[in-house]
């Protein structure tokens, strides 16, 4: 990788993620905690509903059930604490109701169940009370809020949301349109995950390209035989690059 940095300060983090290529559909290896989904399918290859009306159009993921005060869809991805990740995603959320929100699960030891198991999440509200990013843990599937933090919020606007988390440290970051604003550390850190998953509340959502990365140097090694392989030798594949 050739990295630019246009800060003058130094790169706090580099990462990537990679997905292979077939008939012009890239699809992502979850078994090696990487994550790059444009949505290119209508059958959601990977992915299963739990809870909510889900359906692909025009290249978005929609859950359009407004009812529900917790849906579910969720796709494996290991996740492990000798990693650092990024989760990438764009939403833009739509509705009536008083208290429209959508949230992004990561870490999740069962994301079937109604709070993924073990897991960490991330909430954003738009509601008559005030906007927030609020940061969440959920233990034995009982979750407890960490941290509240106000936003501004443009109704029907999408936004770019990533959550860097560091499970060494216990750190979990969250920038709204690249900028930071809210983080908290857990001083007993979830050790592993099994995959992640996305819930809204109370509104309509368009989620759009979701991305998962992991933390890189210079340069990575890719493998292209054995049983953890990404690669073959007639297969091609993206690659995607971010830096903090």
């Amino acid at each position: 990788f050739k990295d630019r940095d246009r800060s003058g300060k130094g790169f706090a983090n580099r990462f990537y993620t990679m997905a292979t290529g077939n008939s012009g559909t890239y699809q992502s290896y979850g078994e090696a905690g990487f994550l790059y989904e444009n949505f290119d399918s209508p059958q959601l290859p990977g992915w299963k509903v739990e809870e909510g009306k889900w359906n692909v159009a025009s290249g978005r993921l929609i859950q359009s059930n407004t009812s529900s005060a917790n849906t579910n869809i969720h796709i494996p991805l290991k996740q492990r604490n000798d990693e650092v990740y990024v989760y990438h995603w764009k939403a833009r959320m739509t509705g009536e109701a008083d208290n429209l929100r959508h949230g992004f699960h990561f870490f999740c030891s069962e994301p079937e169940k109604s709070n993924r198991g073990n897991s960490y999440f991330v909430i954003i509200r738009d509601a008559e009370g005030g906007d927030f990013i609020e940061i969440y843990k959920s233990a034995f599937n009982k979750f407890d809020r960490k941290v509240k933090k106000e936003v501004t919020l443009t109704p029907g606007k999408t936004y770019d949301y990533k959550v860097i988390c560091n499970p060494q440290k216990g750190r979990i970051e969250v920038y709204l349109d690249n900028k930071f604003k809210a983080s908290w550390v857990d001083r007993y850190p979830l050790f592993s995950g099994e995959g992640i998953s996305l819930r809204t509340g109370g509104c309509k959502v368009a989620f759009d390209n979701l991305r998962v990365y992991k933390a890189r140097e210079n340069a990575v090694s890719v493998p292209i035989s054995g049983s953890r392989a990404l690669l073959s030798n007639n297969t091609s594949f993206k690659v995607a690059s971010l830096v903090v």
